[in-house]
């Protein structure tokens, strides 16, 4: 059932409602009265916020679920292009994320969320080519913006964890040390959780290559707080990046991380493998 996005917010609420087998005084409750709901539900008045929420919990729902329906079960705009920077990072296709930039940066609706999210497409082109140069404005614009956010959404986690190459080794100790402070704000929700973790991968990958890596133990023991047996990719790019970090350090050898790789080519895991390889030649470790 796709909504019309003129359809109003109480409309879509009695769809629900209705849809999961609801009465109104099923739903109803203290701070919330029958006569609110009815009201909502014909569009005579809006909910205030603390209602709104009693309303989609006493259905059933999360306030994100109601969200993504009410949004047509379709991605944001920004989690879209997220996934076609990661499709064509993974497929090292530089010509293709330098047009996508230029899409991006001309494009009419330009705000300043999608200039931030241009620096995540030079990131990941700087990642793949080390002479592709960042212009040191751009660096200032994109540091400036994560410090005059006081409290980090999805958004904020994802862009730091996505611009770590133009990021100061100052200023990426700082926010990585208010991220392991923050951390408990961030894993309640699915989307956030999900966002956390990879950031703590790439920050400690970042750390690593950077030979800064002090924090390491900290960050690797706060991301294995949030892990779950069934976060795979997670625990394998830790298994990586602590073969790759031991072997910096002289405690392990090429060979294990060669075993590492074929055994996830056993298993036929390629867009692991791509990310490795990846990983791998940032490092400048050359295994074959």
């Amino acid at each position: 059932m796709r909504i019309d996005r003129k359809v109003q917010l109480g409309e879509l609420y009695k769809e629900l409602r209705v849809a999961r087998g609801l009465k109104q005084k099923d739903v109803a409750r203290k701070g919330l009265s029958i006569a609110q709901l009815s009201k909502f539900e014909n569009g005579q008045t809006m909910l205030s916020a603390d209602k709104l929420l009693i309303a989609i919990e006493s259905i059933h729902m999360t306030f994100e679920e109601f969200g993504h329906k009410l949004n047509n079960y379709e991605l944001p705009k920004d989690i879209i292009l997220g996934k076609k920077i990661s499709s064509l990072f993974l497929k090292q296709d530089i010509k293709g994320l330098e047009y996508l930039l230029t899409e991006v940066l001309q494009s009419e609706e330009t705000d300043r969320y999608q200039r931030i999210q241009s620096f995540i497409i030079e990131n990941a082109i700087h990642s793949l080519d080390q002479n592709y140069e960042i212009n040191i404005e751009d660096r200032k614009v994109l540091v400036d913006y994560l410090f005059s956010i006081e409290s980090w959404t999805w958004f904020e986690l994802y862009v730091f964890g996505n611009t770590m190459t133009l990021i100061s080794d100052e200023d990426l100790l700082f926010f990585g040390d208010q991220l392991a402070e923050r951390t408990k704000d961030y894993n309640f929700l699915k989307h956030n959780l999900s966002s956390l973790k990879l950031t703590y991968i790439n920050l400690i990958g970042e750390l690593i290559l950077r030979k800064i890596d002090t924090q390491v133990p900290l960050f690797i023991l706060e991301l294995e707080k949030l892990l779950f047996p069934y976060d795979m990719l997670e625990i394998m790019l830790l298994k990586f990046l602590k073969l790759v970090n031991g072997y910096l350090k002289s405690k392990n050898t090429k060979k294990e991380i060669k075993q590492f790789i074929e055994s996830l080519r056993v298993v036929g895991d390629s867009q692991l493998i791509n990310i490795l390889e990846v990983k791998l030649d940032q490092f400048g470790i050359h295994i074959n």
